[in-house]
């Protein structure tokens, strides 16, 4: 099992890739499933889809915003490192999905506009994704930065 520490030392390479993939799982559950159906994730993803819903702005543009003031703590850059790989990721392929590929209102066209169904499936996906990164030494969400810590 993996010890996270506050020593970058304790980070090894073949983290990063893994992350890279839990911030596109995590992205995949969001995007894919919860976002055309409305649904509100927890933590500061939730928070992230509904400022994206009341502002102009997109919702991978708070992902990363609402998630600065947790490093902002003294977590230790092994940890800081990890998780900034997984919620840039995770912010980059919620906009390739969204904005880039379009795929999100196509998603919902193909689960039959089931709000139930997305639900089940955007939070399956989604807590695979964190709970990968978390296995992995980041965190993506602020609450989950508390947890690691």
């Amino acid at each position: 099992m993996l010890k996270i520490k506050n020593d970058f030392n304790t980070v090894r390479w073949w983290q990063f890739p893994m992350l890279i993939v839990a911030g596109i799982v995590n992205a995949t559950g969001v995007a894919l499933f919860l976002l055309p159906s409305g649904v509100l994730d927890g933590g500061l993803s939730g928070t992230a889809i509904l400022l994206s819903k009341i502002t102009p702005l997109h919702v991978s543009l708070f992902l990363v915003i609402l998630n600065v003031p947790f490093f902002l703590f003294k977590q230790g850059p092994a940890i800081t490192a990890c998780s900034l790989v997984a919620i840039l990721s995770y912010s980059g392929m919620t906009w390739v999905f969204q904005t880039g590929l379009g795929l999100t209102a196509k998603m919902w066209e193909l689960v039959g506009r089931d709000v139930f169904l997305c639900s089940i499936f955007g939070g399956i996906i989604s807590g695979l994704g964190s709970g990968l990164t978390i296995r992995f030494g980041g965190a993506m969400d602020g609450v989950e930065v508390m947890a690691v810590l």
